[in-house]
């Protein structure tokens, strides 16, 4: 029976694959892989049987004109709506104080304009960064078209080349949190990733909105939300510890390390599950075409392609044509000022990992109801 057991153990432990074996087998371990130090603590290694055990997640990308038919038709109409609302609301305050340029001023108080000159600051923003963003996905679909590309595949080069470097850079906070020296937390560069995370976040999340992205989007949306909220605020967490005290509470330094080693395994998830889409992608449109060497590959069709563009381009002048108008609203307004500037000149903070168009759309309707109560409060008793 002994002999028995030492046979089986051996055959167990010949069939059992090591780690690296296992992490080759998974394309986020790959770049998880790199925070290990020495043998990998215990949260390392729970998260990386974590992600060892997690499917990636699996979409696809479409092209076309999606502002003129489809699912993201009446989202493109929203947005060139909202757009052209904010110089309507303008144009209402500009009328409206023409009719009574010397007695609106006492109509308003301090609180009631300058929380109106705070949504318009918002919307000036919301919008500007809306029109930012859809033009970054515009280039993405030309170069796609210039490369004969797939949109997926250049949205991977786009996942790897930013994901890569926010990685990098989080790999320097693990360094630094493991030898409690705050100088190794990269400066400069951290602001940079933290930006191009959040650029990342914000494609996903537009090409969702226009159903320019199906599959397991929602996966994808939550892995580069956790990813970006941690990147956000690691560095100053991990400098203010370090710096605050040369010898971290156990606890402390886990809960830091477990944040890092968080953020890092869900922006490999991302990375490794968008390559993983385009590389699924590419070959179902190289099997498809030795069936059919005359077949034009879905998303690929420089029509499309060129269309999806033309509708980026439309949607992101819109965008950034209309963040003009709160500030020509802003301006007009200045004429009712009874009073040299605002008391609170707190920061407008817009909504982190949220898409920015679900974002602004959904602030309209309530953005209207106020202008209409300050116009129609201007004049009142005149």
């Amino acid at each position: 029976m002994r002999l028995l057991l030492t046979v089986l153990s051996f055959i167990i432990v010949a069939l059992t694959p090591p780690a690296a074996a296992l992490a080759e087998d998974c394309g986020a371990c790959k770049y998880f892989e790199a925070f290990r130090i020495d043998d990998g603590s215990k949260l390392f290694n729970d998260i990386l049987a974590r992600l060892e055990a997690r499917p990636l997640a699996q979409v696809t990308l479409n092209s076309g004109a999606f502002c003129e038919e489809g699912a993201g038709a009446p989202v493109a109409a929203d947005l060139i709506a909202a757009s052209d609302s904010q110089f309507a609301q303008a144009e209402e305050i500009a009328k409206k104080i023409d009719q009574c340029p010397k007695a609106c001023a006492p109509k308003l108080n301090e609180a009631e304009f300058c929380a109106y000159g705070k949504r318009l600051v918002a919307d000036r923003y919301r919008l500007g960064a809306i029109g930012l963003r859809l033009s970054e996905l515009m280039q993405m679909y030309e170069r796609a078209g210039r490369k004969a590309q797939l949109p997926i595949e250049a949205l991977s080069a786009d996942m790897t080349l930013y994901g890569g470097e926010a990685l990098d850079v989080l790999k320097r906070a693990s360094s630094a949190l493991a030898t409690g020296n705050p100088g190794e937390l990269p400066d400069v560069r951290w602001d940079a990733s933290a930006t191009e995370v959040a650029g990342l976040f914000d494609a996903v999340a537009l090409l969702a909105d226009f159903s320019l992205i199906e599959g397991d989007v929602a996966q994808v949306e939550t892995a580069l939300e956790k990813a970006t909220t941690e990147i956000n605020t690691l560095r100053n967490d991990v400098n203010v510890a370090l710096t605050r005290a040369k010898v971290l509470e156990p606890s402390e330094q886990l809960a830091l390390e477990e944040r890092i080693l968080t953020g890092a395994s869900e922006l490999a998830y991302v990375v490794a599950s968008i390559q993983a889409s385009a590389k699924a992608s590419r070959k179902d449109v190289d099997t498809r075409l030795t069936t059919d060497a005359n077949a034009v590959p879905a998303g690929e069709d420089p029509l499309d392609i060129q269309a999806t563009v033309g509708c980026l381009n439309q949607l992101s002048l819109s965008a950034v044509t209309g963040s003009e108008a709160p500030g020509m609203a802003d301006e007009i307004l200045s004429a009712c000022r009874s009073f040299e500037t605002c008391s609170d000149k707190k920061p407008v903070y817009l909504p982190a990992n949220v898409s920015p168009l679900r974002a602004f759309l959904s602030t309209q309707d309530k953005a209207q109801k106020q202008t209409f109560a300050l116009v129609n409060s201007m004049c009142t008793g005149n």
